[in-house]
């Protein structure tokens, strides 16, 4: 009877203690916020949108500064694509002076900067305004990302990651399709803010059925390999350390 009467107590005294941290716990609600792009007239991501008329938003269309503050996007308005700067405190966005024809913006770590395709070239410009830098030719990009130890990761339609410094000069190889898994592209690259993790898509096909794709995560030291999700795709980091130990696939 006491060895029950212990256990009586000590369950109740657990649901006790669950009641009230859940009690303690809010509910986070869920936020929503509608962004105009105005005065741009629609989003794009690529110079296709543009030529067949299509105004398709995707994660290469556009990017949020790393405090979160402002975000930058591709968009047409009287028939010119360019970048525009949207700063979430101002009703209006402001085009980006030299950045004609841009798509696929993406951030430098500090925020002072931003990199862009345009004219078989990726470049950057100061957000605040200045020259626009060449940095490589390339052909068209499939995602980019700008690493804290400043170097550039993008991806071509087919083949493996390609790195490139900040500072320009001649494009690496970084990663090469396992062709014997049948991969045929590695795609949407994001440095993780380790600086020595980069995560990506893999395709097996040129037009992907995005639930049939990978993400993988690959350390640019040793090359080691870890498939993080089976079936998704474009993942993007959140700021918490790298996922388990990249063992292999």
């Amino acid at each position: 009877m006491w060895a029950i009467a212990t256990l009586a107590v000590a369950v109740l005294s657990a649901l006790a203690v669950w009641m009230v941290m859940r009690a303690q716990t809010p509910d986070l609600p869920v936020t929503r916020a509608l962004i105009g792009v105005g005065p741009a007239e629609r989003l794009l991501s690529d110079q296709m949108d543009a030529s067949m008329g299509l105004g398709r938003p995707s994660r290469t269309a556009m990017a949020f500064s790393p405090d979160g503050r402002s975000l930058v996007f591709s968009a047409e308005r009287e028939g010119r694509v360019q970048l525009y700067l949207r700063r979430l405190d101002q009703l209006e966005a402001t085009g980006i002076t030299g950045t004609e024809g841009a798509f696929n913006p993406f951030f430098s770590p500090d925020g002072q900067s931003l990199g862009f395709y345009a004219a078989g070239a990726l470049r950057k410009v100061p957000v605040n305004g200045g020259p626009v830098v060449a940095l490589c030719t390339v052909d068209l990009v499939f995602g980019a990302s700008w690493g804290r130890t400043d170097q550039i990761v993008f991806a071509h339609q087919a083949g493996g990651l390609w790195r490139v410094s900040a500072a320009g000069g001649t494009p690496t190889a970084l990663t090469t399709p396992q062709g014997d898994s049948g991969e045929i592209s590695h795609r949407l690259p994001q440095l993780l803010p380790d600086g020595q993790t980069v995560l990506f898509t893999v395709t097996k096909s040129s037009f992907p059925s995005w639930d049939e794709t990978l993400v993988v995560a690959q350390s640019l030291t040793t090359g080691k390999r870890k498939v993080l999700i089976d079936g998704g795709a474009d993942a993007s980091s959140t700021g918490f350390p790298t996922p388990g130990p990249l063992t292999g696939r």
